[in-house]
């Protein structure tokens, strides 16, 4: 296969490299809450696990300024079946978002009686991972099954049957 010209190139998908740091930082901030949750005593952990949540609402900036930015210029996106899972990705996201954000307040603003890391928190934190395990699947989908973001699509539609090409 030949390279296309520099100036036909892909533009540097920003999306795809940025969008591990918020999900890697709330990960992590999920890890420390169930760490928390065995070793209660380690209020540093829970303390940790408030500052990453901050610290992926600000990487989720950039990451979802530049998804909204192939989100509206990604022609693939005329495939129904992609353009419904980018929708959905879109919305989960956007969920997600706020869902972190009040999760981060909630935590930064708690009395100090109330401690920083109780069962409530630790529900919502547990939410927010099972949102965040299902806007990546969805964006995975788009990716790898459906080649958007790629040079070239993979499949037309979810589920369908991908054929490889007989050898020559």
């Amino acid at each position: 296969m030949q390279t296309p010209p520099l100036s036909k190139a892909r533009p540097f998908p920003f999306h795809a490299f940025l969008v591990h740091f918020p999900v890697g930082l709330w990960m992590t901030s999920f890890a420390l809450d169930l760490a928390v949750l065995l070793a209660p005593q380690q209020k540093l952990l829970a303390q940790c696990s408030t500052v990453l949540l901050w610290g992926g609402l600000i990487m989720a900036v950039p990451a979802a300024y530049f998804g909204w930015r192939d989100y509206t210029s990604t022609p693939r996106l005329e495939n129904p079946a992609a353009l419904q899972i980018a929708r959905a990705h879109l919305a989960w996201n956007a969920v997600l978002v706020l869902w972190y954000a009040l999760l981060a307040t909630l935590r930064s603003f708690a009395p100090p009686e109330f401690g920083t890391m109780r069962g409530a928190h630790f529900v919502m934190a547990a939410l927010g991972f099972a949102a965040l395990f299902r806007s990546a699947s969805l964006g995975a989908r788009l990716v790898f099954e459906l080649g958007i973001g790629t040079r070239k699509p993979l499949a037309t539609a979810p589920g369908s049957d991908k054929t490889s090409e007989k050898a020559a």
